[in-house]
């Protein structure tokens, strides 16, 4: 894995639903070989920067092949080849650590949900499109269990609980932002409020995923169907020029 990290010379966003922390590191030395000290490479004092962004590449594998609870800071630090020392100078806990990947991975869920609706402007390719990338995050929902898995352990610590909620208000008010976006730049208006509408999508991006544990893809729900839901929540708007497409 670290050697097909270091030829591509970043981590690949492979689904929408996986954290993407770029890598700065274009190539790195096998274990064992020359420059290597006391179990760990040694480095020419990297920038601060870049051991943060080392770390948050292994954090995500390791969450990614453990879960939450099992992650542990020592196997961040190995994964990453640096000391647990280094680790902490970049994050007071592992819940610290954890909430800047949760950051970057609802960003990009964020970003997946409009993807490609832009270059079309067509409103049933877009319903398309927006339903394939739910689906799409849904199949591949590793990321998406491992926030349900925090999201039950910050449950019991209201201080994580409330750092959490905040994290969820500005991944909704992005989505609902870009929502309203979507839908004036197509001439359409929303059935309800841009909030409630991300909200909703957000809301069947996690259940989806939950639903497709031990299921094959596909087996859940069809897409057409899933872009029917999708398209309830937005109408012609009264004010909207007629079509001038001669099929309609």
């Amino acid at each position: 894995m670290r050697q097909d990290r270091a030829r591509a010379g970043s981590v690949a966003m492979v689904t929408p639903a996986e954290f993407s922390i770029p890598s700065v590191f274009t190539g790195r030395r096998p274990r064992g070989g020359p420059g290597q000290r006391g179990g760990l490479m040694v480095r020419t004092r990297p920038e601060r920067a870049a051991v943060r962004q080392e770390v948050l590449v292994a954090a995500r594998e390791v969450f990614a092949d453990l879960g939450y609870h099992r992650a542990s800071l020592d196997a961040i630090a190995q994964r990453a080849g640096y000391s647990k020392g280094a680790v902490y100078s970049n994050f007071a806990s592992k819940d610290d650590l954890f909430f800047e990947l949760l950051g970057a991975e609802l960003a990009t869920m964020t970003e997946a949900l409009t993807t490609g609706v832009a270059a079309t402007r067509d409103r049933d390719t877009d319903l398309y499109l927006v339903a394939a990338a739910l689906l799409a995050m849904a199949e591949d929902g590793r990321a998406q269990l491992i926030f349900s898995e925090f999201r039950a352990h910050a449950a019991r610590e209201p201080a994580l609980a409330a750092r959490l909620g905040e994290v969820r208000t500005t991944l909704v008010d992005a989505a609902a932002r870009r929502v309203q976006a979507e839908a004036d730049a197509q001439g359409l208006a929303l059935s309800m409020s841009a909030h409630d509408a991300a909200t909703i999508l957000l809301t069947l991006s996690n259940g989806l995923a939950l639903e497709h544990v031990g299921n094959e893809p596909g087996q859940v729900i069809a897409v057409e169907s899933l872009a029917v839901v999708i398209g309830s929540l937005v109408v012609p708007r009264p004010d909207a020029p007629p079509s001038s497409d001669p099929q309609e």
